[in-house]
Order: structure tokens, then C-alpha cells, then sequence
């Protein structure tokens, strides 16, 4: 049907791109059925399907995409952190608004977790990274928050729901 559409409306898919998410609780009919491109190939399934930067896994959580974002916004911690020399409260966090806090919000608003060990695992970035900050070592993560004047991340991602949506 799909294809018909896009055919009718003068546009191509590329069929090496299609990716097919089953979800669903009949393990029968999820087995026995496939779907076909144009050219009548068997589309491949997938366990998680990234589309416009976010990964959707096959039993509708962001389970795989919370770990995925984690990852980068740790890795672009580490760059900063073997990179700079300073750890300046300015200079440290110039840096963490530009470099690893955009990695933590880009589309939070569809992925925002509610499981506490999800909303844990991202908070832990912005707890690590704080704690680098000359003279926050000893200081408790919501006390080092106050100081700075940041929210945590959990803070942030409500803030842009009611915000945007």
C-alpha cells in the first residue's frame, strides 16, 4: 500500500534502508509474517530502529537509546576532561553546556525516562562531571547543583515537556 502511495506521489524508497519493528504478543503471527519492498525482498527486522536520532526498541521502550545517550554524553565528558587542564567552575561548564548537554536533551521530551534506574543512569553523567570542578569534590551532587545554579537532569527534561508540549 505504501508503495502504491509512492508511486502515485512520484517518490522512491531506498529498500536498502528499510528496517521492520515487530511488536506485538501473538510470537505466531510475529514469526510467520515477513513484508516485502518494491522489488519483492524480505524486509530485515530489527531489535531497535533509529529515525531522526532516536532508537525505538521492538517492545516500545527507549530503553537502548537512554544507554546510547549515556554513552556519548560520557565519551564527550571524557574528551573535555583529558583535554582541558583547567577545571575552572566557568570554564567547565561553558564546555558542558555546549559539548555534553546537548547530547542529554535532543528530543528528551519523546524519550524522557520515568524508571528510576534510567532517570539514574543519566543523572550520573552530570554527577561525575560536576564533581571534577575545583573546590565541588567534597560537596553532596544536589548541594554542588545549588551552587552552580543548574537543575538536574530529571529537572531539566520536566521543565522542557511542560514547556514545548
Amino acid at each position: 500500500m505504501i508503495f502504491k502511495w509512492a508511486r502515485e506521489n512520484n517518490m522512491m524508497f531506498n529498500d536498502s534502508k528499510l528496517q521492520l519493528l515487530r511488536n506485538g504478543s501473538n510470537q505466531e503471527i510475529l514469526r510467520s509474517t515477513s513484508f516485502l519492498t518494491s522489488d519483492k525482498q524480505v524486509i530485515p527486522t530489527s531489535a531497535h530502529v533509529k529515525c531522526l536520532g532516536v532508537h525505538l526498541s521492538e517492545d516500545g521502550t527507549f530503553k537502548y537509546h537512554i544507554q546510547e545517550t549515556v554513552k556519548k554524553a560520557r565519551r564527550m565528558a571524557g574528551w573535555v576532561l583529558r583535554t582541558l587542564y583547567s577545571r575552572e567552575e566557568d570554564c567547565m561548564f561553558t564546555l558542558w553546556r555546549a559539548l555534553i548537554q546537548p547530547k542529554l536533551d535532543y528530543c528528551c521530551q519523546l524519550w524522557s525516562p520515568h524508571k528510576a534506574v534510567d532517570i539514574q543512569a543519566l543523572e550520573s553523567v552530570q554527577r561525575a562531571y560536576t564533581w571534577q570542578i575545583r573546590g565541588l569534590k567534597d560537596v553532596p551532587y544536589w548541594d554542588r547543583l545549588k551552587k552552580l545554579g543548574q537543575y538536574s537532569q530529571q529537572r531539566r527534561r520536566d521543565r522542557y515537556i511542560a514547556i514545548y508540549t
